[in-house]
């Protein structure tokens, strides 16, 4: 077993403690899919995202617009 075989295995059993549904597929897809399932949960447990700057700069200009 490699490492991320050992970090895919914890993020399952997070997934299984969370009450996600089991993913199907080969190993390999499966693999792709917990890392891709955890990095978005990841994501949300890290609050709002926030937009780019040009987004930012964007909305402060329609705000300021007399």
């Amino acid at each position: 077993m490699g490492d991320y075989d050992d970090i895919n295995a914890r993020n399952a059993d997070k997934a299984r403690a969370a009450g996600w549904p089991e993913l199907i597929g080969t190993p390999g897809q499966v693999g792709w899919a917990i890392i891709v399932r955890q990095n978005r949960i990841d994501e949300f447990d890290d609050g709002p995202i926030r937009g780019s700057s040009r987004t930012r700069r964007k909305s402060n200009d329609v705000r300021h617009t007399p």
